[in-house]
């Protein structure tokens, strides 16, 4: 994992690892946990019973792996590369912090293979984005993507790969990878810096991480596993719950059962309010057949979401 900054980001993480464990029924032994962070001391204070390699983040180091970019995300490629260099030999797992597991990851980790690696979700087309991304008036990234990679044929692995708007982005809130994928590291790490020079889009490290999977590796949905909340009002949902919870955690060692239950409230929770989301944004847009049938499918999962009428209300 890596985690710097405020301590929401570091509340989001301890939750994670706390999920990991609770869900986790394989051999315990045979996981190591390396949690990359600026604050090693509060993690201390709530994961005493777990066996966690910590290494430290200092602004130096955090700037050191932004390279000559000012492009945030191209930290989790050096981490990974990171780990590999430390672990050689090991299948890796990385995680984001806002992300918590709903189910036992064992099937994933033993998944991993040369030619099978996994990511969170399979989300959508290169032109399906640049139509997604319009919606919001934020077309002029995706649109500058898609004309480098159509410009001419990409690089990976010493061959020309060519990708237009047809290909697929997947979502890297997970990354489940072999390390006889090692040598491609390279890769992603260049095509990172290229796609953001060129794009500016601030999803440029998993836009790399699709191109490179899908070309030299089969890649698999870890979204069974996973719930991965990058909404900003999910993300603030969360936080919320997380700062009460923690302090009870604290307080008293939180059992795996009572994680677990939390991860199936706070999945559910996730969803009712992605539905949410999206049904108030479609409907004061003017999509009416898209929102209605949001709408309905939210007011089914949870008929008594008064906070869902209060929303329509200000429509």
């Amino acid at each position: 994992m890596l985690t710097y900054g405020a301590k929401t980001e570091h509340y989001r993480a301890i939750f994670c690892i706390l999920s990991f464990f609770a869900h986790y029924k394989g051999d315990i032994k045979k996981i190591r946990i390396n949690v990359y962070t600026d604050d090693v001391g509060l993690f201390g204070q709530y994961l005493t019973a777990f066996d966690i390699n910590y290494f430290p983040l200092t602004p130096l180091i955090l700037n050191e792996m932004l390279g000559t970019t000012t492009y945030i995300h191209r930290r989790k490629v050096m981490v990974i590369m990171k780990t590999f260099e430390k672990y050689p030999g090991d299948k890796l797992l990385f995680i984001d912090s806002d992300a918590f597991f709903c189910n036992d990851p064992e099937m994933v980790i033993d998944g991993i293979s040369e030619n099978l690696s996994f990511m969170h979700k399979r989300e959508y087309s290169f032109a399906e984005g640049l139509k997604l991304f319009a919606s919001f008036n934020q077309a002029d990234a995706p649109q500058a993507f898609i004309e480098f990679v159509e410009a001419s044929p990409l690089t990976i692995s010493g061959t020309s790969e060519y990708v237009d708007r047809n290909d697929y982005c997947w979502n890297s809130g997970i990354l489940g990878l072999h390390y006889k994928l090692v040598p491609l590291l390279g890769d992603v790490l260049r095509l990172t810096d290229e796609f953001y020079k060129y794009s500016n889009w601030f999803i440029s490290e998993q836009l790399a991480f699709s191109v490179v999977l899908n070309r030299k590796s089969h890649i698999e949905t870890a979204e069974s596993i996973v719930v991965h909340y990058w909404g900003k009002r999910q993300k603030k949902m969360m936080d919320e719950l997380l700062f009460k919870k923690l302090l009870e955690f604290k307080a008293r060692e939180a059992d795996a059962v009572h994680i677990r239950r939390l991860t199936r409230k706070w999945k559910s929770a996730i969803i009712d309010d992605l539905l949410k989301e999206k049904a108030v944004i479609a409907l004061s847009q003017g999509s009416w057949k898209y929102g209605i049938k949001r709408l309905l499918i939210a007011v089914f999962r949870n008929p008594g979401n008064i906070s869902l009428l209060r929303e329509l209300r200000q429509l």
